[in-house]
């Protein structure tokens, strides 16, 4: 059953049920077991609604749009030499919501620091993050996207206010629940809540659903539970108009080679326009020697070939040299000034 999409909530309840998805906690030597949860019909429900709305295209954008204005009310706000401008905004905007944004720093009452979490790998302990309801930084493949589980879920959250348990909340159990594959042992679950609504994989990647659940389902689905989709609706046709996530993302993707574009002739427009010729090209996981993001980033002791994690130690709060580029610009309904200090 490839290309999983949930027109309904009901349809993705019944998924739910066929492939008896099951509230578990880990114990150490045993693994996960089955463990008694009192709200277990209300996550379950919740668990569904978000997954038929990651489905719904036009609800999902729209909720994507109104979290853009909401990050580009605080980014806007910030002086023009701070550093790590759009993942501070990523904090408030979070902490708005309930979600326990990870910045590594100590008491920080305005929910203003930078994001404290980036993985360069297949993390073993995603579940502790889950379960803390933290956000982190994606530096593996720049499909998938650096940000795109943050603005995946900030996009729920806005969108699911009238849900009976928090967004903040179901997130931070998606690592709890579990259901088993055809390949699993008796006994055995190997699949997270997590993969089924928020970590599946776009048709042209169906290579990589290779598991299959009890009622022949895959984790493919040509919908936005695949982050590789999110970062596709912002990137690939170029900067959205007026979209300040968009527009970041987008060159800030272009300073460091990782897409590249061209002047073509447009007869419609009589005119000149910059089109993408080359997206997703280059290595995240490398980082630039000796400066001062580099600096900042230390592995994680418990997970390092994993996870860096910020040293509040080494960071530095604003940048010493001017942007390099600065754009005034209107998003959203609002002026201010978008700044970049690395190109290559």
């Amino acid at each position: 059953m490839p290309n999983t999409i949930f027109t309904t909530v009901n349809q993705a309840e019944q998924s739910l049920a066929n492939n008896k998805f099951t509230y578990t906690e880990w114990v150490t030597g045993q693994g996960a077991k089955t463990a008694t949860f009192n709200e277990l019909d209300q996550y379950l429900q919740g668990y569904a609604t978000i997954a038929a709305f990651l489905c719904n295209t036009q609800a999902f954008q729209a909720a994507m749009t109104q979290v853009s204005s909401e990050l580009w009310d605080v980014y806007r706000k910030f002086a023009s030499n701070t550093r790590n401008k759009f993942t501070r905004a990523l904090n408030r905007v979070a902490a708005s919501y309930g979600f326990d944004f990870q910045n590594r720093f100590v008491v920080n009452t305005n929910n203003t620091r930078p994001i404290g979490i980036k993985l360069i790998g297949g993390d073993p302990q995603l579940g502790y993050m889950l379960r803390n309801k933290l956000f982190w930084k994606d530096s593996m493949d720049l499909r998938h996207g650096e940000h795109s589980h943050s603005l995946q879920w900030l996009a729920i959250a806005q969108a699911n206010t009238a849900l009976t348990t928090s967004v903040a909340n179901l997130y931070s159990k998606t690592g709890a629940f579990r259901a088993s594959s055809k390949g699993d042992k008796k006994g055995e679950r190997s699949l997270l809540m997590w993969q089924w609504i928020a970590d599946c994989f776009p048709s042209d990647m169906s290579n990589l659903a290779t598991e299959q659940f009890l009622n022949g389902e895959t984790l493919e689905s040509e919908s936005y539970r695949s982050p590789q989709l999110i970062t596709d609706y912002l990137m690939k046709s170029g900067p959205i108009a007026g979209h300040f996530v968009s527009t970041y993302l987008f060159h800030r993707y272009k300073n460091r080679n990782w897409l590249v574009t061209k002047k073509e002739w447009d007869p419609q427009s009589n005119a000149d326009v910059t089109r993408i010729s080359k997206l997703y090209t280059g290595d995240p996981t490398v980082m630039r020697p000796d400066s001062p993001g580099t600096r900042s980033w230390i592995p994680s002791p418990s997970s390092p070939d994993a996870r860096l994690i910020r040293d509040p130690n080494r960071h530095t709060h604003v940048h010493s040299q001017p942007a390099a580029q600065v754009y005034d610009v209107t998003f959203h309904g609002n002026r201010g000034e978008l700044c970049y200090f690395h190109t290559e």
